[in-house]
C-alpha cells in the first residue's frame, strides 16, 4: 500500500519539478475505466440552510452553538453533542431537536444518468465547478458494469478525520481495514473515498454497516443516511458559499 501513488495508466509530469495533476478529473477516470464502468449516476441537489436551533427554541439554539463549536474542533461530534444535551431539555426543545438530527438531505434530489465518457468529458470540461450558492452535485454509487446486466455499485466513503498527516494515515488505515482499493482525496474537512472494484447492494449495505464501527474515522451520519437511500453520493462540485475547495487527490489505497 502507498499513500501517495498516481492510478495506474495516468501520465506522469514530464518534468520533475511539476507537480503532478490532483484533480478528481485527472484521477476518477482510470479508476472509472478500469473497473468498466458504462453509466454512472449524479444528484443535482439544492442544500437547505444549516440547522441552527434557532427555529426550535431559544434553548436549543443555546445548545447547537457551543456543538458547533466542539465540531469545529474536533471535526466530528455536533450531532452527539446536541443530542447529549437534549436529554435534559424541555419537551418542545428535546422533540425539535430529535426532528433536526433526522433530517434526511437527499430528499428533492434530481437524478441524472450519463454515459461513462460523456461524464468524463463534462468533469474535466469544470461543468461541476463554481456552481450557484448551495447547488451540489454528487457522484452516485450506482453504476452499471459492461457485460453485468446487475445494478453494481462502487463503494464510496466519507471520513470525518481531520485533514492532517495523522488523519490522512488513519483514513488510508481504516480503508484497508475494510478490505477496499481505491482513491483517497481531501475533500477540504476531511477525505472522500472511491472504491476500485464494484459491489453488489447487499455488499454495499455490510460495507456501510461495517464503516460505522470506525466512527469517527469514518463519518457515521453520512453512511446513515446513504443506508437510508440505499446507495451512496460524494460531492464532486464546488460552489462560492459552502463548498469552495475542489477534492485533490491524496492517496492510492491497496494496489487498485
Amino acid at each position: 500500500m502507498s499513500t501517495h501513488e498516481p492510478v495506474p495508466g495516468l501520465a506522469v509530469a514530464k518534468d520533475a519539478a511539476e507537480p503532478a495533476p490532483r484533480g478528481l478529473a485527472d484521477h476518477l477516470p482510470a479508476l472509472l475505466r478500469q473497473a468498466q464502468i458504462g453509466t454512472v449516476e449524479l444528484d443535482l441537489v439544492h442544500r437547505r440552510p444549516s440547522f441552527h436551533g434557532s427555529e426550535v427554541s431559544t434553548d436549543a439554539r443555546s445548545i447547537t452553538s457551543p456543538a458547533r463549536d466542539e465540531h469545529r474542533r474536533r471535526g466530528f461530534g455536533f450531532w452527539e453533542f446536541v443530542l447529549a444535551e437534549a436529554v435534559g431539555s424541555d419537551p418542545e426543545t428535546r422533540r425539535g431537536l430529535l426532528t433536526g438530527a433526522l433530517r434526511h438531505n437527499s430528499d428533492g434530489a434530481i437524478r441524472v444518468r450519463l454515459e461513462r465518457e460523456t461524464f468524463i468529458d463534462r468533469l474535466r470540461d469544470g461543468q461541476y465547478e463554481n456552481l450557484p450558492p448551495r447547488d451540489l452535485v454528487s457522484f452516485c454509487s450506482s453504476v452499471s458494469v459492461t457485460g453485468d446486466e446487475r445494478q453494481l455499485h462502487l463503494p464510496l466513503l466519507d471520513l470525518g478525520v481531520k485533514p492532517t498527516a495523522d488523519g490522512q494515515v488513519a483514513a488510508v488505515d481504516a480503508m484497508a481495514s475494510l478490505g477496499l482499493n481505491g482513491l483517497l482525496f481531501l475533500s477540504g474537512r476531511s477525505y472522500h473515498f472511491y472504491g476500485a472494484k464494484p459491489v453488489t447492494q447487499p455488499q454495499l449495505v455490510a460495507l456501510l454497516a461495517r464503516a460505522q464501527l470506525l466512527s469517527p474515522i469514518v463519518d457515521s451520519r453520512w453512511a446513515s443516511h446513504q443506508l437510508i437511500d440505499g446507495r451512496c453520493g460524494l460531492r464532486i462540485s464546488t460552489d462560492s458559499e459552502k463548498t469552495p475547495f475542489q477534492p485533490e487527490f491524496v492517496a492510492q489505497v491497496g494496489s487498485g
